[in-house]
């Protein structure tokens, strides 16, 4: 492969990252106004499939935009041993893509756990309204 289809193939994976991240972004967020408006009334078998589901989709995602990083990083280094130095990421630290990449699958996953969090802490108050 050319350095030009190296940089192709990187643009092509970040975009696909994108589309992953904001993927995530909307399921949780449909998951997060499920959460607000419904989850008191949502019985418990429904509850357990909905966050099977939401969990299953979720990791998937995360899952997804690690592998995309490692894909990224990876081609990135042969960016490198090509000598493309016309391309952005490689005149960047050798350390920033990675750290990037990995914060935002980090922030991915401490966004999954806190939307169950508030899932079940929303049911809880409600359950605890109800009974006072």
């Amino acid at each position: 492969m050319s350095e030009a289809d190296f940089a192709h193939l990187f643009v092509e994976h970040v975009d696909t990252l994108f589309s992953v991240v904001f993927g995530f972004a909307s399921i949780t967020s449909g998951f997060l106004a499920a959460a607000y408006l419904a989850a008191q009334s949502i019985q418990t078998s429904l509850v357990r499939v909905l966050i099977c589901f939401y969990s299953v989709i979720d990791l998937a995602l995360i899952g997804a935009s690690q592998r995309l990083v490692a894909t990224l990083v990876g081609i990135r280094t042969r960016l490198v041993m090509e000598n493309a130095d016309w391309h952005p990421v490689v005149t960047e630290p050798q350390s920033i893509f990675p750290i990037m990449g990995n914060a935002i699958v980090v922030a991915m996953a401490a966004i999954y756990v806190a939307s169950l969090w508030y899932f079940f802490h929303v049911r809880n108050m409600s359950d605890s309204e109800s009974a006072a």
